[in-house]
């Protein structure tokens, strides 16, 4: 579940023509860094921001919301959808520059 995340936007990515760009892996490939690293290169130096959208804890549930008698709308296939959906928002202009940089789409960086 670590590494899911990473693997379906590679997968996206790939999917629609983005990845691989010259002078990159050609493969699919999640590389392990520092989070000094991240923030340096995808964060502006924001170790905060770096540790909460890299190095948080992806594995959550809804536990505590069900108990107060929350259900969730869409499933695992929204979720997969929203994939797409972001880097297409994130192309369009839809989400400001953080974001873009931590998914790798700052313009003139290569991830």
């Amino acid at each position: 579940m670590q590494t899911e995340i990473f693997e379906r936007c590679l997968d996206v990515r790939f999917a629609n023509g983005v990845l691989p760009r010259e002078g990159t892996s050609q493969g699919k490939e999640i590389r392990l860094k520092t989070l000094r690293e991240v923030a340096d290169e995808a964060t502006g130096g924001m170790m905060d921001m770096a540790e909460q959208g890299w190095a948080g804890n992806k594995a959550m549930t809804g536990t505590v919301l069900r108990q107060l008698g929350w259900e969730p709308k869409f499933g695992v296939e929204a979720w997969e959808r929203d994939f797409e959906d972001e880097f297409v928002a994130i192309e369009e202009g839809g989400r400001g520059y953080t974001l873009d940089s931590c998914v790798g789409m700052s313009k003139g960086r290569s991830y």
